[in-house]
């Protein structure tokens, strides 16, 4: 079955072949030496979707919360320059 990973370096989602799932845990097998290996669906690294829009959908979000946050600091910091100048 097919999974999609966000959070690799090259691609921003990469296909991944899942050997089994359960409700929060992927398995994989390991391309080095060929053994089966658990992996969180979400975590702090990567994160894995059933479907690509899923994964898109992710990024999108993620990438949308960023930019609101990088706004509202830069905001800060312009009112924090103004109050220097006053001073």
């Amino acid at each position: 079955m097919k999974y999609y990973k966000t959070g690799t370096y090259g691609k921003l989602i990469k296909e991944v072949e899942v050997t089994k799932e359960t409700e929060k845990c992927i398995y994989v097998k390991n391309e080095h030496n060929g053994k089966e290996e658990r992996i969180m669906k979400l975590g702090s690294y990567a994160n894995y979707f059933k479907s690509y829009d899923e994964a898109k959908c992710f990024l999108e979000t993620k990438k949308k919360i960023h930019i609101e946050q990088l706004e509202a600091s830069l905001k800060r910091n312009k009112l924090e320059l103004e109050e220097i100048d006053k001073l």
